[in-house]
């Protein structure tokens, strides 16, 4: 058989396109932006690369395998499984953190009152610290570190006991100081639901004007140091003035309890406790719903802070009773009437 030059230049053209694009390349692995979760879940997938930080602030994330965070991880009160790498830094404020044996961090696990389960097969490269810290001094704030929770086949039966008993604790306190209001203070809190029912947008409207003044103003005095003092006391007030605030909330949704569902009216006292059982129950509730359900629990204590602000924890009642101009000319001008004069002759008939 001759051979034909033109057949293997086609060949040999084949070859070369077939090692410039080959056909079975390795697919890159997917790149997403940095995020910051709210409450919500997130999964960074096998394979994935999230170029940036990830901030999680109440929510629940997992890492999965092979999983690359380029940034910086930082945790507040969330819960958040690590069995990829995290290139930057790993800070746990108040949440639970599980590194798995597959997890390796390159940066620092910085994690002052946190939970961290650590596999014997995490690496951490950088250092670990879990006392606070202040950059660039030496003023360091003694922390108590909580026990390191050991994996076990019970861990899970316990940590659910664990988070019933609380839920079920928090209830109950929650239901008693419901009642307690009603018992020493009836009047006020009588005062804060009826001012609540009368101006409702009035009283979200301070309320959020109280949180935000408060926000500002703490920073503002604490950074001249000797009014951290004063920048306590306020919180000390903003924090009763919004129990007793969400308390009157609870109240008064046990009145309309009572009146709308029941058709009935219910001791003071037993108002309150079921209406402070359901408004617990239902913020529990909204709070699982990702983003918009801690938004609205948020919105519905802004209402209570408001009334307790506005109404002065009952004492002053809202809108202000003040009479009209008119009456008040009138009481200024009403002059008694004179007594007749017994002295002076009467005129007969």
């Amino acid at each position: 058989m001759k051979n034909n030059p033109r057949i293997f230049s086609i060949l040999a053209l084949v070859m070369v396109f077939a090692l410039l694009f080959p056909t079975s390349a390795v697919q890159a692995a997917p790149i997403t932006d940095g995020r910051t979760i709210f409450g919500e879940s997130y999964t960074l997938e096998n394979g994935e690369i999230l170029d940036g930080d990830l901030n999680v602030f109440g929510g629940v994330v997992n890492i999965m395998e092979q999983g690359i965070v380029t940034g910086n991880l930082l945790v507040v009160g969330g819960v958040v499984t690590v069995d990829g790498t995290v290139e930057g830094n790993l800070t746990a404020v108040g949440g639970t953190v599980t590194l798995t044996e597959n997890a390796y961090i390159q940066g620092d696990l910085i994690s002052p009152g946190s939970y961290i389960n650590l596999s014997e097969g995490a690496t951490i490269l950088g250092d670990t610290i879990q006392d606070w810290v202040f950059p660039d001094t030496n003023i360091e704030i003694p922390n108590v570190t909580p026990p390191q929770v050991v994996q076990s086949p019970a861990r899970g039966i316990i940590s659910t006991f664990t988070l019933i008993a609380r839920e079920v604790g928090q209830l109950l306190v929650m239901v008693a100081l419901g009642a307690l209001l009603m018992l020493i203070l009836p009047k006020p809190t009588e005062v804060m639901t009826q001012s609540l029912v009368a101006k409702p947008w009035t009283m979200l409207a301070f309320g959020a004007l109280t949180a935000f003044v408060l926000a500002s103003g703490s920073i503002i005095l604490a950074l001249t140091i000797c009014l951290i003092p004063v920048v306590i006391l306020c919180c000390v007030a903003f924090v009763i003035a919004l129990l007793v605030g969400w308390l009157a909330l609870g109240y008064e949704l046990g009145k309309l309890m009572a009146s709308g569902i029941f058709k009935t009216t219910w001791h003071p006292v037993l108002t309150a406790v079921l209406g402070n059982l359901a408004l617990y129950l239902l913020a529990r509730g909204l709070w699982m719903i990702p983003c918009l359900g801690w938004t609205l629990v948020i919105l519905t204590a802004l209402f209570g802070l408001g009334t307790a602000v506005v109404t002065l924890l009952g004492t002053n009642p809202y809108p202000r009773t003040v009479l009209p101009v008119d009456a008040e000319q009138e009481i200024l001008t009403f002059e008694a009437p004179s007594e007749p004069d017994t002295d002076q002759p009467q005129d007969e008939d």
